[in-house]
């Protein structure tokens, strides 16, 4: 077996981060893979040498053909098995031109069953099968410095925290209303929002997220004043992946309040590195977490897709789709839990629970889902 894989993998995106570990598991289990890059946008990253290594493989000869790609981007190529994978947060995708596409291909992956369910609502009808993410492991193991920046501004106080573009989907303000809501100024907790949105400058994106923050708190109402809020802790700089650890290091709790998540590395990130992950019950997350054993997932409420603009493509997330907003009851609820103690056995079985995205578990599984008929 010699697979292509086709993605766009230089990017600082879940969809190149995914197809990253998946060229990698293939690899590490002895795999023949040869990658090429896909350039969607202006960002070039430097690929993990590995990669760099497989890329100088010649691509003559490869009996399969995986495409971690949007499915507009597809290409079909003859004497081959061609594998769409793709990723989908809403309801369906039928008034899109993606069901074409898809159903050009020999199968389609997803990487959860809700996304089974809306490839059939959507009208795909080549096989459709689920897929594991992989996970570099040695990551969470690693000694990271405790971000004392933060630490110094908030002594002893419990951290909550929210990383996530900023964009409608991540639903930050779902975060920002459970938690002032829930916690008062004189409480010790506080949370962490670490944002980015692709072309714009750390420093204006630092003041949209200002607004947004003031926004929200004088249509909460609580008190006479925005400065009688506690004041969140706003990170939109670039992070390296060591200011990236060093930040869920520091943290206790990351809130993932999203409207819908395929994957959700985000959260398996916050797993891996012990902390308590909330999110939302939809998707990925609602299938690798268990409620109240290694994380917790809040209840969600559907609701049509409102309110994305330059987040996506023209003909995605429209309001002829629905999404899943977290409930902001359960969402207080699920903060409390986790801010009380009480259930500190769920960082340990977080932190256990990804190993089982080892890259040799999930080679061999990309592997069999191969081979089946």
């Amino acid at each position: 077996m010699k697979i292509l894989y086709i993605a766009h993998y230089r990017e600082n995106s879940g969809w190149s981060e995914f197809a990253k570990h998946h060229i990698l598991a293939l690899d590490a289990i002895g795999v023949d893979v040869v990658p090429r890059q896909v350039k969607l946008n202006d960002e070039w990253n430097e690929p993990h040498p590995r990669i760099e290594e497989l890329e100088k493989k010649s691509a003559e000869g490869c009996d399969v053909i995986i495409q971690c790609l949007l499915p507009h981007h597809y290409q079909y190529q003859g004497g081959a098995k061609n594998i769409g994978v793709y990723f989908t947060e809403t309801s369906d995708f039928t008034y899109s031109s993606w069901p074409s596409h898809i159903n050009m291909m020999d199968e389609a992956w997803v990487t959860n069953q809700d996304a089974i369910e809306v490839a059939k609502h959507s009208g795909i009808e080549i096989p459709v099968k689920q897929v594991s993410p992989a996970l570099d492991l040695s990551k969470y193991t690693q000694d990271y410095q405790i971000a004392n920046d933060i630490k110094e501004q908030n002594g002893n106080e419990f951290l909550f925290y929210f990383i996530g573009d900023f964009r409608r989907r991540k639903n930050l303000s779902a975060a920002l209303k459970a938690f002032h809501i829930e916690f008062g100024p004189h409480e010790p907790a506080n949370i962490v929002i670490k944002t980015t949105k692709y072309g714009i400058d750390s420093q204006r994106l630092r003041q949209d997220v200002i607004n947004q923050i003031s926004a929200i708190k004088t249509g909460l109402r609580l008190y006479p004043s925005l400065d009688d809020y506690k004041k969140e802790i706003i990170i939109t700089d670039h992070l390296t992946d060591a200011q990236m650890g060093s930040l869920h290091k520091t943290c206790d709790c990351l809130v993932a309040p999203s409207f819908g998540e395929a994957l959700g590395l985000v959260v398996l990130d916050g797993m891996g590195f012990g902390n308590y992950v909330i999110s939302t019950d939809i998707g990925g997350p609602s299938e690798y977490i268990l409620h109240g054993q290694d994380g917790f997932l809040t209840a969600i409420n559907n609701d049509i897709c409102f309110g994305v603009s330059e987040d996506t493509f023209p003909f995605l997330m429209t309001a002829r789709e629905e999404w899943y907003n977290a409930d902001i009851e359960d969402l207080r609820k699920q903060m409390r839990r986790a801010y009380s103690g009480e259930f500190n056995h769920i960082p340990t079985n977080a932190h256990n629970k990804v190993k089982e995205f080892n890259y040799d578990q999930t080679g061999k599984q990309i592997v069999d889902l191969i081979e089946a008929k």
